[in-house]
């Protein structure tokens, strides 16, 4: 895990009096809220909670008055498996500076998505980036993850194990990557969709005890 400069950082690495990453997610996941600690730091700790996956490391070239500039370009997907994700990308004169670089983007570059029953989708989520295309297809519990294996690998991290997952057009991993995000970043709980209406939600087993 690379940390930055701040004060907060040793608190990251051993928070008082409360030991995050041998609890549950979930637990940690709230117990987070509760630490007096800068938001970068809080995501650094969400993220440590699951870990990290550099996906693709490039020799990229610049041609310039100068010369030819040799550079590396990392992209790095990371999350907590309980409902936080992120992707990073980040170039330097190293491969090892690239994945520093990103691996630092990703952890501020994070986003939430409301999971059905902490596993699977509501629904059926689709994304586009360039000419790519990813489809995100809602299945019942216990189905697994099936399709694509960065998509598949985006949602373990993200905490989503049942799904199942499609790709069209373009395969580039950074546009299958941004497609990916796109498209969970369409996804809305029930809770959120039945206030919309103005619907009350109810439900299952409450509506089987009170005989809807």
């Amino acid at each position: 895990m690379v940390l930055g400069e701040s004060v907060c950082s040793d608190a990251v690495l051993q928070p008082p009096s409360m030991d995050l990453f041998h609890l549950p997610r979930a637990f940690a996941f709230r117990a987070i809220s509760y630490l007096n600690l800068h938001s970068s730091d809080k995501f650094r700790v969400l993220l440590h909670v699951r870990g990290e996956c550099t996906i693709k490391v490039d020799r990229v070239q610049k041609v310039e008055r100068g010369g030819t500039t040799v550079r590396y370009r990392a992209l790095l997907i990371g999350g907590n498996g309980n409902g936080a994700a992120g992707f990073g990308i980040g170039k330097a004169l190293s491969p090892n500076e690239a994945m520093l670089k990103a691996s630092k983007h990703c952890k501020r570059n994070v986003f939430y998505i409301n999971r059905y029953m902490k596993t699977g989708l509501c629904y059926d989520l689709a994304g586009r980036h360039n000419s790519c295309r990813v489809q995100l297809r809602a299945v019942r519990p216990n189905y697994g993850l099936h399709g694509h294996p960065l998509i598949c690998e985006i949602l373990k991290y993200a905490g989503i194990t049942d799904a199942s997952t499609k790709s069209h057009g373009n395969r580039n991993v950074y546009n299958v990557v941004y497609a990916t995000f796109k498209a969970l970043m369409t996804h809305e709980s029930l809770e959120d969709i039945a206030l919309k209406r103005g619907k009350k939600f109810v439900n299952l087993q409450r509506a089987r005890r009170l005989g809807i």
